[in-house]
């Protein structure tokens, strides 16, 4: 059997908190640590603050939007040695679908 992979540090940004604080209990179960922000701007500070490896954010947020969000992802992540930047994909509700 090989090693269980290292976990990731992952930045949750939604303005509904409940969500946000859902999904991030979800990925600590599996072994992740996770941080939640609610809002963009928050979202946005948190990446001064401390590195990241994955950022998962809402596309539409009040205060500052998860594409505006991903627009200040490499110019903060460049004053962090380490963090990669990957492209954003839109995850959909399923349920959006019926």
């Amino acid at each position: 059997m090989s090693a269980p992979p290292e976990p990731l540090r992952v930045l949750v940004i939604d303005d509904d908190k409940a969500l946000a604080e859902t999904i991030a209990e979800s990925l600590e179960r599996r072994g992740h640590v996770c941080t939640v922000a609610t809002s963009g701007k928050a979202g946005a500070a948190k990446l001064d603050d401390e590195p990241f490896d994955v950022v998962l954010t809402d596309l539409k947020m009040v205060d500052l939007g998860g594409l505006a969000v991903r627009r200040e992802v490499p110019a903060r992540a460049a004053r962090r040695r380490g963090v990669r930047h990957h492209r954003l994909r839109r995850l959909e509700d399923p349920r959006s679908r019926r």
